[in-house]
């Protein structure tokens, strides 16, 4: 691939791994590993494909993009009470990130 064709939550394949692109740079790419992640010891094991994006929301990283796909799924896996969505770390960090990029004024709504 080249540069031009990266884009942020943009997923490729590169040395036979699963990859998301979180930033675009000038020169440089920056992307997250998606397919498996190294637990202990040598022994890859399959982890929850989203698990990166909310660490890194929850560690104040900005430009994190949240697909369809990725709500979706935090809003299934999200237990209810009396028919409302109780917020999981996962949803929250989601908010907060949104939260921050306003407050920062990196984000703004069209009302804005």
């Amino acid at each position: 691939m080249r540069h031009g064709d990266f884009r942020i939550g943009a997923e490729f394949r590169c040395g036979g791994r699963q990859w998301r692109c979180t930033a675009v740079g000038t020169r440089t790419i920056v992307a997250i590993r998606i397919d498996q992640v190294q637990v202990g010891g040598n022994a890859p094991e399959r982890q929850n494909v989203y698990a990166h994006p909310t660490y890194l929301r929850r560690a104040g990283f900005q430009f994190i993009p949240v697909t369809e796909k990725e709500l979706f799924h935090h809003l299934a896996n999200a237990p209810l009470n009396t028919g409302e969505v109780i917020e999981t770390a996962e949803l929250r960090a989601i908010r907060e990130s949104l939260l921050m990029a306003r407050m920062r004024k990196i984000q703004r709504t069209h009302a804005e």
